[in-house]
């Protein structure tokens, strides 16, 4: 527009127009690791790397220091074309072909340092020297770093020149997931070799940076933690990302160079990742079949079978080498058990469905995180992941675990929110189906158990109240482990063990467990004059070490989608009783590896327990054959790879160390 003497002069909103025009939407970092003679998947040829940095610097590219990039997620602008370039490890070759030319152009780079791997010596004056990737890595392993790694007065004068910067790549360059399986010791063992990096570099340098990158690119939530702690807020991987301001920083993605990558490809990957709308589409296609990042959620407070068995499936996936991430309510019993378990969370309240800011945090957790699939479990999170997903275009398969069956079906969520509905039992599939939900859509995978967990849960002591209730009798002791709710059937046992005690039979009743109907039970025990032979537990967690003073589980319930206290006591050789409802014949063949009893049925309870009270043998005897086939059928291996292959939506999941479940 013209202004009041004639001029032409842009309006305000031209202006920022033509302002964000010009400024740098997202940073691209190149990611280099070797510049030599020796080509190789990671190694540029001095003549590729020096056409790159020229036309780098003809075109008029910025190259940026840390502290610009720390300023640009800060809102600070950066013209369009700024680009960041980095260089790995701190092989000898950067010092001899990279840094001449670094120099000659007055190209700003980086360099994360293996700290141990440095050596000390006198500048060397080199022209060329050939080592390929390997041939260094196998120096460095036989104890000759010094012939293919810079040395500190060859950093020193490169960081005297003012162009290059030198940040954090760890101490040792272990991937400490590989060496150690305990998740504690493994944390200390990164934080150790995130220390000592700091600590040389402190004294080397005179200085650490805010910036660090992964070793072979692996990281997670939990590593992130403890990066940031060690005071590392600027996270360099591997992975294919745009850096924008809006992202997280602890995310950085970057772009590899290899040797058949010319200018011209160069020319390619700056513009798709300085575009916003094609670089996403871009990554998408480049990475969509590559992730092997999973996210559960659960957004109930406490802490039940469900959410158990969600931490089970979780530590499963650790092992199977996916990272894995667990979305739940802050401050619950959830994210305690998750936190001392060494599973990474993320903070949503889930408050309710339709909880906008849950489903706003889910969505943009979906857009960071890319996971390969969601698993939820209760009601508010999975349809906050249901709309969340269907409100992304990188949608990750969605895959619901419903374990739990109320009286009245509702199919639309079913059919129509989640990709796949997983149920623990084929009898509460045939429910849900007769409820109107499609078959197709339905998938029965069996609870798994870590039953080398299992058994070492249950030589923890019990409660002493526990304990010297057990040791005071000698009676045959019989087991209910359960929530205190009317479907779990604590009155047909009653009322069944009521009459035994009537007609002379000796026993003694452990409920193990609370909820709503524990004032109800401990009513009905004083009216049944049971209270000297029963007693109320409470919750215990973990129960393991009730079933190893148990001569007899019972599992009298109305409905019941698994069982999982059966399995607990089949592997544990106990003999087993329930009732033939929902998903308990899955778990029991009749007279095989324990007892289907009609539910309701006081007389045919009372007769079933008092054949066991008088002739235990063959009882125990089926008790033992039940421990082999409970640990065949449902391990917690075949558990997860038959979701991991819902997933992939194929009948096996073609996933590197994923064996057929």
């Amino acid at each position: 527009r013209t202004n009041g003497d004639g001029r032409l002069c842009l309006s305000t909103s031209s202006y920022r127009k033509e302002r964000n025009r010009m400024n740098a939407s997202a940073i691209p970092i190149l990611m280099y690791h070797h510049v030599g003679p020796k080509l190789g998947l990671v190694t540029l040829s001095p003549g590729t790397f020096i056409e790159q940095m020229t036309w780098l610097a003809r075109a008029g590219w910025k190259t940026v220091t840390a502290a610009e990039l720390e300023g640009f997620y800060r809102g600070e602008p950066l013209p369009r074309k700024s680009v960041m370039i980095t260089f790995d490890d701190g092989y000898l070759d950067n010092w001899v072909y990279a840094f001449p030319v670094l120099k000659h152009l007055g190209l700003h780079a980086h360099i994360f340092l293996i700290t141990s791997q440095i050596g000390d010596g006198p500048v060397r004056q080199l022209t060329e020297i050939a080592f390929s990737h390997k041939e260094c890595e196998e120096k460095v392993a036989t104890g000759h770093a010094d012939d293919v790694m810079m040395r500190w007065s060859e950093i020193e004068e490169m960081q005297a020149s003012g162009l290059v910067e030198f940040h954090a790549h760890t101490h040792t360059h272990q991937r400490w997931d590989r060496q150690i399986t305990d998740p504690a010791e493994r944390h200390c063992a990164l934080e150790t070799d995130l220390r000592l990096c700091r600590e040389t570099l402190l004294a080397r340098l005179g200085s650490c940076s805010r910036h660090f990158c992964w070793p072979m690119g692996f990281y997670n939530h939990d590593y992130a933690a403890i990066a940031q702690a060690q005071g590392f807020d600027y996270l360099y991987t591997t992975e294919r990302r745009m850096n924008m301001p809006r992202h997280l920083t602890w995310r950085l993605g970057r772009i590899s160079t290899k040797e058949r990558e010319d200018t011209s490809w160069l020319k390619r990957r700056l513009f798709l990742y300085t575009t916003p709308v094609i670089s996403s589409l871009f990554a998408l296609h480049k990475g969509l079949f590559m992730r092997r990042r999973i996210l559960y959620t659960e957004s109930s407070k406490h802490v039940g079978g469900q959410e158990l068995q969600a931490m089970m499936q979780l530590q499963a996936l650790q092992h199977l080498g996916f990272e894995v991430l667990l979305a739940c309510r802050p401050a619950s019993e959830v994210a305690t058990l998750a936190a001392g378990k060494h599973i990474p969370i993320y903070p949503i309240t889930f408050r309710n469905s339709y909880h906008f800011p849950s489903l706003w945090r889910f969505r943009q957790l979906i857009n960071e995180y890319h996971p390969l699939f969601v698993v939820s479990h209760s009601g508010h999170d999975a349809n906050i992941a249901a709309l969340a997903t269907k409100l992304t275009w990188n949608k990750p398969t969605l895959v619901r675990q419903k374990t739990y069956l109320t009286s009245r079906i509702k199919p639309f969520s079913t059919n129509y929110l989640a990709d796949q509905v997983v149920v623990p039992s084929s009898g509460m599939k045939r429910a849900m189906v007769a409820g109107g939900c499609r078959d197709e859509k339905i998938e029965v995978v069996a609870p798994g158990f870590d039953f080398a967990t299992l058994h070492a849960q249950s030589e923890r002591p019990l409660p002493v109240s526990v304990q010297c209730w057990l040791e005071a009798g000698t009676s045959p002791v019989i087991v209910q482990v359960g929530m205190l709710r009317g479907e779990k059937g604590h009155d047909t046992a009653l009322a069944a063990l009521a009459a035994l005690k009537q007609s002379g039979h000796a026993f003694r009743y452990l409920i193990v467990g609370d909820g709503p109907e524990y004032k109800v039970i401990n009513a009905m025990i004083a009216r049944y004059g049971l209270q000297d032979n029963v007693l109320m537990a409470g919750k215990l967690f973990p129960a393991a070490a009730v079933y190893r003073h148990a001569d007899l589980v019972l599992m009298p319930s109305r409905n019941e989608s698994f069982g999982m206290a059966l399995v607990e006591a089949m592997y544990f050789g106990v003999p087993v009783m329930a009732s033939d409802v929902g998903g308990i014949p899955d778990v029991i063949r009749h007279q095989e590896n324990g007892v289907l009893l009609p539910c309701d049925d006081v007389a045919a309870w009372q007769n079933a327990i008092a054949d066991f009270l008088m002739h235990p043998a063959p009882y125990r005897q089926r008790a033992r054959h039940a421990s082999d086939d409970v640990m065949l059928r449902y391990s917690i291996d075949a558990c997860v790879k038959k979701i991991i292959a819902l997933a992939y939506k194929e009948p096996t999941p073609a996933v590197a160390g994923v064996a057929k479940p």
